[in-house]
């Protein structure tokens, strides 16, 4: 683990920025309250979560950087919590595309509600979209249920 460590902090070219690296206690605590949103409740930054295979993570979070975000690293590499300042459609659609290009999705978690009502908060490839989409006619024919707050359509 040391050495993983040791490899993504060089690079990420982090040796000159704060880090903390959690005993296991500490990041128990830590990712079951990131995990239950419990860590963004009282901030008022925007959240985004991405999923990527760990393979892609470097080169997303080096892809990220313009943006400048905050990020947490979750799941070994595969989940990368983003807190940013500002945030606009424009600026998720192009956050997405880079996820998408790492073979990854991403999910807005924390936003405006004018962000949340113009953008999809779910990225997700057009596969996946039509299973989702069939599931949603099999079990709700009527879209009486949640209709669009997933995805627009569904």
């Amino acid at each position: 683990t040391e050495q993983r460590t040791n490899n993504l902090i060089q690079d990420l070219a982090l040796t000159d920025k704060k880090i903390t690296i959690l005993d296991s206690v500490q990041s128990e605590i830590f990712w079951e309250d990131t995990r239950a949103l419990k860590v963004f409740s009282k901030n008022q930054k925007n959240i985004l979560r991405a999923v990527v295979p760990a393979s892609e993570t470097v080169n997303l979070i080096n892809r990220l950087k313009t943006f400048h975000p905050n990020y947490f690293i979750d799941w070994g590499g595969s989940l990368i919590w983003l807190e940013l300042d500002y945030l606009s459609g424009q600026k998720i659609d192009q956050i997405r595309k880079r996820i998408l290009d790492a073979n990854g999705y991403l999910t807005v978690i924390k936003s405006p509600e004018n962000i949340k009502s113009s953008s999809e908060i779910f990225t997700i490839d057009p596969i996946k979209f039509k299973i989702s989409q069939n599931l949603k006619k099999s079990f709700d024919p009527k879209r009486i249920f949640n209709p669009g707050k997933m995805y627009t359509g569904i």
